[in-house]
């Protein structure tokens, strides 16, 4: 995977592609000779370039480090100087996990590993077992959102060295924290992409909604799988969720993400540490969770964001995105089913927008295996103003909302300072060097917002997008809030470790006259919610409840509770449940 070996009187590059004729380093031209070339007297920190054919001086396609940025000279790295503290660390199983995604660069103020290690704590105190972090690579310029990276076996320089991220990976699992880490295999960035110049990776007559979409039929593949292969193995992180699987185009059979999946397994075997694999495919993917052994992809689980739309929509009246949701008709259904839109059984559809169907009356999915949030960095990021559910909806909206994700079967994820109501925005922000690409992510976002007045919006290019995108600090938050969340997760916890909270038990009653939500899991335990329309009026309406309160929004009486517009009630039968 490094395309290099530290030798004791130098590095040795290996595999290099026929496109490289020599290796720059220290001011010496060293030319390759088989595949390979030999700097004598080169180790850990000595920078160099290839210079290919065309006569230019290029990053190493593998690059471990780019102190410089996208265009500069790469960085040996020594892949085995860290040394790890938390060797006993084995991962946690699908069904424990409470994840938090969050934006390096925004999460604190300093924006790097180092600050983000000094946080971990407090996600603990939340009940919180895995973060996420959006893309790690590097990309053009100061700050972005990391999906336009382009060196994808590197870690953005103002996050830190690799060995930060290593030091921030031992650190989530010194306090029992899996790391979840988003990987871009769809495309690449417009700025700083080398990679054509180094063999036949893209596939140009096939453009995503980004760029052209990789070849995997040819060293696009080796170099994705490989890439997944060190996140997992190297850098010991638990999990990767692919960004929009339903844009890698592929032919090719198997497809490029069974071999990922085959990867995984590979390192979990050989290491003992539990791997996990996620597809952002917004709608539900077969094909993808079929097991390897049945000609499927062997995925964990996928992003599902049926719940997380038609959940805005209900409070907020707005559509968000292309499929179009009804969230008082489409919640029924998607708490009975797990989703409604998905991609036809049989054959890799890779859920193209004409293949995409619309099911209501379905059979139940297997809800353990989707991630459900009510708030992510699309939905937050894509939104003019950058405006988080504090903005949309009131604080009970907020808190109803967060106990029908979090006491549902489905993976929750929480996108950073929604659990403290954070004021602070997340917007959009991107930082590209060339004048050109600045100028045409301007007039794109001119064009998506057009019907908002631009000059009441921050501008995605300038430093005031990135500045005030930073998550804030929960001491400044609202602690009931951070409260509410953290009972909620206890809650979770406790029926998860009673086998309640499973799809194979679970009851779902929808009242469409009073908008009230019963969940229930055997007879045993429960949650009552009330979510009413936006525009729509509403009377508080006292409800009954099956067993005793044991986490409630409103004052409950007994085996009651009034609710009003936007409350909720978890409920259990057993005899020392007590009311909080």
């Amino acid at each position: 995977m490094n395309g290099y070996r530290i030798e004791p009187g130098g590095v040795r590059f290996l595999n290099l592609p026929e496109t490289v004729e020599a290796v720059v380093a220290d001011g010496r031209e060293l030319p390759v000779d088989g595949a390979a070339a030999f700097v004598p007297g080169a180790a850990a920190g000595t920078r160099y370039q290839f210079r290919t054919r065309s006569g230019r001086l290029l990053p190493d396609p593998r690059t471990r480090f780019q102190p410089d940025g996208v265009h500069g000279p790469s960085e040996v790295i020594d892949p085995d100087a860290y040394a790890w503290q938390n060797n006993g660390w084995t991962g946690r199983p699908l069904d424990e996990l409470v994840v938090y995604e969050l934006h390096v660069g925004t999460f604190t103020d300093a924006g790097t590993f180092a600050a983000g290690i000094e946080v971990l704590d407090e996600l603990v105190a939340l009940g919180v077992t895995a973060v996420e972090l959006m893309p790690v690579s590097p990309a053009p310029g100061r700050w972005g959102w990391g999906y336009d990276g382009v060196s994808l076996f590197a870690v953005k320089e103002q996050y830190g060295r690799p060995d930060d991220f290593k030091a921030f990976v031992d650190a989530a699992h010194e306090r029992g924290l899996c790391v979840i880490l988003d990987v871009v295999y769809n495309h690449f960035g417009p700025e700083g992409n080398y990679l054509a110049e180094f063999g036949d990776y893209f596939d140009k007559s096939v453009q995503t909604p980004w760029g052209a979409a990789l070849n995997f039929a040819g060293p696009a593949r080796r170099y994705v799988v490989e890439n997944a292969r060190m996140w997992l193995e190297e850098y010991r992180v638990d999990g990767l969720r692919l960004d929009a699987v339903q844009f890698m185009y592929d032919a090719t059979d198997p497809p490029v993400t069974a071999d990922i999946a085959r990867a995984a397994r590979e390192v979990e075997t050989a290491t003992g540490r539990r791997k996990l694999l996620f597809g952002e495919t917004n709608v539900y993917d077969h094909d993808l969770l079929r097991p390897l052994e049945e000609g499927g992809s062997g995925f964990d689980a996928v992003w599902c964001d049926d719940f997380l739309y038609a959940t805005h929509h209900l409070l907020t009246g707005e559509q968000r995105i292309v499929r179009q949701f009804d969230g008082p008709a489409d919640l029924p259904d998607i708490l009975r089913q797990g989703a409604i839109y998905d991609g036809p059984p049989g054959g890799r559809t890779r859920l193209m927008p004409d293949r995409v169907r619309k099911i209501t009356g379905g059979e139940r999915l297997d809800l353990s295996r989707l991630v459900w949030s009510i708030q992510n960095h699309d939905l937050v990021g894509n939104d003019p103003h950058g405006r988080r559910m504090t903005e949309h909806a009131s604080p009970e909206a907020h808190r109803a909302a967060a106990a029908l994700m979090l006491l549902y079967p489905a993976v929750p994820l929480l996108f950073m300072g929604e659990e403290f109501a954070s004021r602070t925005p997340f917007h959009f922000f991107t930082d590209f060097g060339d004048e050109h690409l600045r100028e045409a992510v301007v007039a794109g976002k001119r064009q998506e917002y057009a019907a908002f007045d631009w000059d009441d919006l921050i501008c995605p290019t300038s430093a005031d997008a990135f500045a005030r995108s930073r998550r804030g600090r929960q001491k400044d938050g609202d602690a009931a809030m951070v409260a509410w969340y953290a009972d909620l997760i206890a809650l979770r916890k406790r029926w998860r470790g009673l086998s309640l909270l499973t799809g194979d038990v679970m009851t779902v009653d929808v009242d469409p006259a009073t908008d009230i939500y019963r969940i229930g899991y055997a007879g045993e335990c429960g949650v009552v919610v009330r979510l009413t329309p936006n525009g729509k009026t509403h009377a508080d309406l006292s409800v009954g409840l099956p067993g005793e309160a044991v986490l409630s929004s409103v004052p409950c009486d007994g085996r009651s509770a009034t609710l009003g517009r936007h409350d909720a009630v978890a409920w259990e039968r057993r005899a020392n449940a007590t009311a909080s």
